[in-house]
């Protein structure tokens, strides 16, 4: 072919016997086909995609979690390294205690002034953007609690800010000379009292076994997950049921599930269990 020559081009066309040109016939999508399509294309984005991001959200709240734990573990475990072992840390509080405000002593029952005082220790290793300590000024962030199964538990006040957009709600005293057994695990024979954290801070839904989360610790500092195998008082199978309405704490046990099988299928199948199911597709 020379340089210059125009190139025809090709055309959907064929030739019948007689020398005639006839065009092809080129099939198509009509709009009805088209509209239909896209309608079962919406309807099963409808349906899948929120799941998607459901499983994404717990996905995020596991890593969340296991890095409060962590991050928990290693501060207290370190402020009993400069004070000594939490049952030495003289948690009767008998005497006066200095709260960062106006309140009198009389207006400071002794489970507040342990709960101040002990999240006074555990943040001494934290990264820590506002502490509150009196309900009275932290309650302009004041939030409904609710059990797992939809329960309003109570309206409590935001507490510890921490660096990373969690929230320490409390740390409760069980016992003072942490001598509390709740298990069989050598952990639970020396608990003292309860840490409640909010992994997902101000945001909702604010419910326990969803974004709040609560640990025991003990006298050497380990910060233990509520729920594990070998619990008593809080165990998993009754105190992480979506459908139990028995008892308002509800939620409890769910801490130590979702460290350790990494999963919050529990707020998708009633018969899981340590030594059962594991994950909702597991079979029986």
């Amino acid at each position: 072919m020379k340089i210059g020559t125009k190139i025809k081009e090709a055309t959907a066309q064929t030739h019948c016997s007689n020398g005639l040109k006839v065009f092809e016939k080129r099939s198509a999508f009509t709009l009805a086909e088209t509209l239909i399509t896209l309608a079962i294309i919406g309807v099963v984005a409808a349906l899948t995609i929120p799941a998607v991001i459901q499983k994404y959200q717990e996905r995020v709240t596991v890593t969340k979690l296991k890095k409060v734990h962590s991050v928990l573990n290693n501060a207290l475990r370190l402020s009993v390294v400069n004070h000594g072992e939490i049952n030495n840390w003289g948690l009767d509080l008998s005497g006066n205690f200095e709260i960062n405000d106006d309140t009198s002593q009389e207006d400071l029952d002794l489970n507040y002034k342990r709960s101040i005082y002990l999240r006074r220790k555990i943040i001494e290793n934290l990264k820590v953007v506002n502490n509150c300590e009196n309900y009275d000024t932290c309650c302009g962030h004041e939030q409904t609690r609710y059990s797992l199964d939809g329960q309003v538990f109570d309206r409590w006040c935001a507490g510890t800010f921490l660096a990373d957009g969690s929230i320490i709600r409390g740390a409760t005293m069980l016992s003072a000379d942490c001598s509390s057994k709740r298990g069989e695990d050598k952990l639970l024979q020396n608990v003292c009292g309860q840490i409640f954290v909010d992994i997902n801070g101000l945001k909702s839904p604010n419910v326990v076994g969803k974004d709040i989360f609560l640990f025991y610790y003990s006298k050497d500092g380990s910060v233990i997950p509520i729920g594990t195998k070998n619990e008593t008082f809080s165990p998993f199978e009754e105190y992480c049921n979506r459908n139990s309405g028995d008892h308002i704490m509800n939620g409890y046990g769910c801490t130590a599930w979702v460290l350790q099988n990494e999963n919050m299928d529990y707020l998708h199948c009633d018969d899981l269990s340590w030594d059962g199911k594991h994950k909702c597709s597991d079979k029986d």
